[in-house]
């Protein structure tokens, strides 16, 4: 394990002007910048200085992000899901095939960003580059993110496959893990009224949770509510649409049919996300299809 290297520098005795010219920032102080192991673009913070804040910062742009969790170094955010609570409890398919590979790198997981505004998915179609002249795969709505063996071991991502849900530059990308599956008893404070919920499969799509609304769909019913299509006859509902339903659905007596809940989901920003491809953590299949089995 690699912890990370902290450098004070007083900049009224010594010349920072081309440290912050590299970020193209001006000579405001103090300043904090991230050099990540192994990338090539220094990241400036900005936010605030209490110390959890910084160290939340390092430990979400870091590249050995998940062995500081692992050793229990670094603290995830509280609205990231206790992954060691979950151990024993996801069921990972393991019929599902391997598609791992060897390289040098090491994974990065999603943050704990939560966009406010009703996800709209955008298919986005541009060439990224890994910084070495190499081309990256475009990771668009409806690909599926296979994780390698950079993260064997690191849970919720050992042995996963992320179908991408929503893909956009400014919000970046969320996804949902479709082979790990939870029992309904995972939710023992569901209420008596929502019972009906357990005739649904349910799954642990990512350790990102919205507080108060938990639950994301996706479902093979076509309505009039305008739901984006994620893959040919598969739609998907995030955390207020998904509430949304399950109210309508109890008002009406009508059975949970044609409907998959998600307890939480992955979130990357969109650089972020490219990183860790390049790093080797996952691979993309661009055919979600074959791999979004309905359980």
């Amino acid at each position: 394990m690699k912890i990370p290297t902290i450098y004070l520098l007083d900049c009224t005795l010594n010349d920072c002007h081309l440290i912050l010219k590299s970020i193209d920032q001006k000579e405001v102080y103090p300043a904090l910048v991230l050099f990540p192991a192994e990338k090539k673009e220094p990241l400036l913070y900005g936010g605030d200085v209490a110390v959890i804040d910084v160290m939340k910062f390092i430990a979400e742009h870091g590249s050995n992000f998940h062995d500081l969790i692992r050793d229990k170094v670094l603290w995830l955010s509280e609205r990231v899901v206790k992954n060691q609570n979950l151990h024993g409890t996801l069921q990972t398919d393991p019929h599902e095939e391997s598609l791992r590979m060897q390289t040098k790198y090491h994974g990065v997981p999603a943050q704990d960003r939560i966009p406010n505004q009703a996800v709209e998915p955008n298919m986005i179609n541009l060439p990224v580059s890994n910084g070495w002249g190499e081309t990256l795969p475009n990771v668009v709505v409806g690909s599926v993110l296979i994780a390698t063996e950079k993260l064997l071991g690191v849970q919720p991502f050992d042995g996963s496959k992320i179908l991408i849900v929503a893909a956009d530059q400014i919000t970046g990308f969320q996804g949902l893990i479709i082979n790990k599956h939870l029992n309904w008893s995972f939710l023992s404070k569901l209420k008596e009224e929502f019972k009906t919920l357990k005739e649904a499969p349910l799954s642990f799509g990512g350790p990102v949770v919205k507080a108060g609304m938990p639950l994301l769909s996706l479902t093979r019913i076509v309505s009039g509510n305008n739901l984006p299509e994620i893959l040919p006859g598969t739609y998907f509902l995030d955390h207020i649409v998904t509430i949304s339903k399950i109210e309508e659905l109890k008002l009406a007596n009508q059975p949970i049919y044609g409907y998959w809940f998600f307890f939480g989901y992955s979130n990357w920003e969109w650089n972020q996300l490219y990183h860790e491809i390049a790093e080797g953590a996952w691979n993309l299949s661009e055919d979600g299809v074959r791999h979004l089995q309905w359980p």
